[in-house]
C-alpha cells in the first residue's frame, strides 16, 4: 500500500464532511504523480493518527477531471495544497508545497482546539511561493467580505 492509498483509507470524501460538516477538516489536494505530495504525506499520515477523533481529512486527487470543480474553487496552483477549514466550512488558512510537518500540526492542533486563529495562516514552499501566498491572501480577504455582507444583507461590501 502506497502513502496514498494509506491516506485515502483514513481520509472522509468531501461530500461526506460536507453532509457531517461538524467538525473542522484539513482539505488535501495532491496528485499521485508528485514527489513533494509523496513527501508531505508522511507528516499527514502521523496528523491523521493524532488529530483523527477532532478533525475530518479529505483526499482530493487534483488530477482527477471530477475534482477540478474543487481544484478551481480553492484556486489551486500548486499541490500538494492544504486547506484548514473551521467547522463552518470557513477557510481559516492553507498552505502549499513543503509544508514542514511542525506547521502542519500546530495548525491541525489549532483546528481541534477551535482556535479562532491559526499559528500559520498561510504558508507556501514552492516555485511559486510569492504568488501562492498573494492567492492565500486574497481568498482570505474575499472570504471576509463575504462573511461580512452575509451577516449585514443589502450591505455594499465595495466602496462606491
Amino acid at each position: 500500500m502506497n502513502i496514498f492509498e494509506k491516506l485515502e483509507a483514513k481520509s472522509v470524501t468531501y461530500d461526506q464532511h460536507l453532509v457531517a460538516q461538524n467538525r473542522p477538516a484539513i482539505l488535501e489536494i495532491y496528485s499521485h504523480n508528485c514527489p513533494v505530495c509523496a513527501k508531505t504525506g508522511k507528516s499527514a499520515l502521523k496528523a491523521i493518527e493524532i488529530f483523527h477523533r477532532d478533525v475530518d481529512w479529505v483526499m482530493v486527487d487534483g488530477m482527477d477531471p471530477e475534482n477540478f470543480p474543487l481544484v478551481q474553487e480553492y484556486n489551486v496552483d500548486s499541490i500538494p495544497h492544504f486547506v484548514f477549514l473551521a467547522t463552518d466550512g470557513s477557510i481559516m488558512g492553507e498552505a502549499v508545497g513543503d509544508v514542514p510537518e511542525k506547521l502542519l500540526l500546530e495548525n491541525i492542533d489549532a483546528l481541534a482546539h477551535k482556535k479562532e486563529i491559526l499559528p500559520n495562516p498561510a504558508f507556501a514552499k514552492c516555485d511559486n511561493a510569492e504568488k501562492e501566498i498573494r492567492n492565500i491572501q486574497l481568498n482570505s480577504a474575499l472570504q471576509k467580505m463575504k462573511q461580512a455582507a452575509k451577516k449585514a444583507p443589502g450591505a455594499s461590501i465595495l466602496s462606491q
